[in-house]
């Protein structure tokens, strides 16, 4: 008998087994046909910066540094670690980037299929969540996009400190908390959005304290919460007062948070820079905008239909002083999901645990702290999950339906197609602007960008048209200008360049790489006190820079006749930056410059 039993219970792990592995298997599945055609995609938009240009990229001698024993704790720890892998495996390949983001995808996907079975207990409609989860259209900007890679491993780490805590409440044991713990910790340093797991933990536990209570609505609540820290004081002291240093780190000394505010036409005091705090100006603006992003992410997650890579700058429209309608339609939808999250904490707890998990992870997106990127899709990589989740619980009783399994089948098909469609908006950066401009063409970053990749491609004339439609919607934007400049200046068309370099430093003084331009067309045009003292300016304002220190030597070498100070900026060049692309031509001017010396 015994033995009997022993080879029942053996064979049922076997089926489990069997059962667990199928469906990491279809969710690999479904990850592959959802991102392979990401691998051809180039590095694009800020994968420029974060990626190619990124200096702490350069090898395993640079960890010291990322970590902060040396100098200053870098701004995102891990993804910059994960980005050096990359790095030492495939160099600047982008292929290589573009697998591990799937890897990433991938991973996260499983362990949102196995935080649903620990909630549900049901493997099929876990699968059901993993599978939605890895397909949703919305989560191409975050796979898709490599510098979107930092939402990706801050949803994975969330994902896994879920799970093991989800475990330890089980009745896993303290080691299983500890490692939700080491999770929590990846997961904030990836990404400072991940700073809201406790409460999402706190919400699991208040979902399973209050339910059979007997007291009043708000009393039964304060009575689960004062169980809870009771219970669980020393885990949740640990937790919260990590969140909060690393709460002031994020904001106070990184300043990751800061707005920044598009120059705007005040009419007499003419084009400049709002200091406003605000997104539109007041806190009444601030706050109908907020409650509008809110529900722009929920029909974004609900209807991933229309997906745009860019927000900014009349995109997305801002709210003004007055009451709208929209802001209030927005503010009953979300106050009614508050409601409605808070009335099922007492009838369906898991109903409950999707709400919370919606309300608290959009809650850092929310612009309730104002934040210089007012909406974007990868911010969505959380909250995705509580929809998936939601979907599930509404459907997990019927999946035995034909019917219903048929849309289920559909939806997939539908999330598999539009995932694929948007991951080649993000080929090169000439097809994302294109595309971008073409659904926001009022969109002020977007135009610039499009100009930005024709640049690129030494398609000049096209380049100063993007150029130029960037500044007819926002005409104060330095950088704009100093861009349309270059623009003129590869096409020759000089007097047009100097006029926007002077733009760009008249709206930003401070501005080095505008008056270095408008130094190089100064030599250009054989105006070369004007181009000295151009130059001079850029110098001042960045010592350090080897391009403004090589076009001051070349200016002493060529024009002015000063053999000693352009040897000064020639070595001072080299000495900045020993692999300069212009190190040849900068030495053998040196050699020229000793050789008339020893003369």
């Amino acid at each position: 008998m015994e033995i009997a039993k022993w080879k029942l219970q053996n064979g049922n792990c076997k089926v489990k087994a069997a059962s667990g592995g199928l469906a990491v298997l279809l969710i690999g599945l479904i990850c592959l046909i959802c991102y392979l055609n990401t691998l051809p995609n180039k590095f694009v938009f800020d994968d420029e910066f974060q990626i190619v240009g990124n200096e702490m990229l350069r090898g395993s001698r640079e960890l010291f540094g990322i970590l902060g024993i040396v100098g200053r704790l870098q701004y995102r720890p891990v993804r910059i670690i994960s980005y050096n892998l990359d790095y030492y495996l495939s160099g600047l390949n982008p292929r290589g980037y573009h697998i591990s983001n799937i890897a990433y995808h991938f991973l996260a996907a499983i362990f949102a299929y196995l935080v649903a079975h620990l909630l549900l207990k049901d493997k099929r409609a876990a699968l059901l969540t993993g599978l939605l989860f890895a397909a949703h259209p919305a989560h191409s900007e975050a796979v898709a996009y490599l510098t979107g890679r930092k939402d990706v491993l801050a949803g994975c780490f969330f994902l896994i400190g879920l799970y093991l805590f989800l475990r330890e409440r089980k009745g896993g044991g303290r080691s299983y908390f500890f490692g939700a713990f080491g999770a929590y910790l990846l997961a904030i340093f990836t990404k400072e959005n991940a700073v809201i797991l406790p409460v999402i933990f706190l919400g699991y536990d208040l979902g399973h304290r209050i339910q059979h209570a007997e007291r009043r609505l708000f009393r039964r609540i304060i009575s689960g919460l004062g169980e809870i820290f009771s219970r669980y004081r020393y885990q949740y002291l640990l937790l919260f007062s990590s969140a909060a240093v690393f709460s002031y780190y994020t904001i106070f000394v990184a300043k990751v948070s800061g707005k920044v505010t598009p120059p705007v036409d005040t009419g007499a005091q003419g084009i400049v820079s709002s200091p406003d705090l605000w997104w539109g100006g007041s806190v009444f603006a601030h706050l109908q905008t907020s409650v509008r992003v809110i529900c722009e992410y929920l029909k974004i997650m609900l209807w991933p239909v229309r997906l745009i890579a860019d927000y900014s700058f009349n995109a997305f429209p801002l709210s003004g002083p007055g009451l709208e309608a929209g802001a209030l339609l927005a503010l009953v939808i979300v106050l009614a999901v508050m409601v409605g999250t808070i009335l099922l904490l007492f009838t369906s707890p898991l109903y409950a645990f999707g709400g919370i998990w919606l309300l608290v992870t959009l809650l850092p997106v929310a612009q309730i702290i104002p934040h210089h990127e007012l909406l974007a899709e990868r911010n969505l990589y959380l909250p995705c999950f509580g929809v998936c989740f939601l979907l599930t619980l509404l459907v997990r009783k019927g999946l035995n339906s034909r019917a219903l399994g048929v849309f289920l089948l559909t939806l997939m098909v539908f999330f598999s197609l539009r995932t694929m469609a948007r991951n080649t908006d993000w080929k090169n950066n000439l097809v994302l602007w294109r595309k971008t401009t073409l659904q926001v063409p009022d969109c002020a970053r977007a135009q610039f960008g499009l100009g930005s990749a024709y640049q690129e491609l030494g398609l000049t004339a096209e380049a100063i048209a993007g150029y130029r439609k960037a500044v007819e919607i926002i005409p104060g934007d330095p950088k704009f200008h100093n861009n349309l400049g270059s623009a003129y200046k590869e096409r020759g068309q000089l007097k047009e360049a100097i006029r926007e370099y002077r733009r760009a430093v008249e709206l930003k003084p401070g501005f080095f790489k505008a008056y270095n331009n408008l130094g190089s067309v100064y030599y250009k045009k054989g105006l070369f006190p004007e181009a000295l003292a151009a130059l001079s300016k850029a110098e001042k304002l960045r010592p350090d820079s080897p391009e403004i220190h090589t076009n001051l030597g070349i200016l002493y070498f060529s024009a002015l006749k000063d053999d000693r100070k352009a040897l000064d900026h020639f070595q001072e060049a080299l000495r900045v930056a020993p692999d300069h692309p212009q190190a040849r031509m900068i030495q053998n001017r040196i050699e020229v410059i000793r050789s008339r010396i020893a003369k």
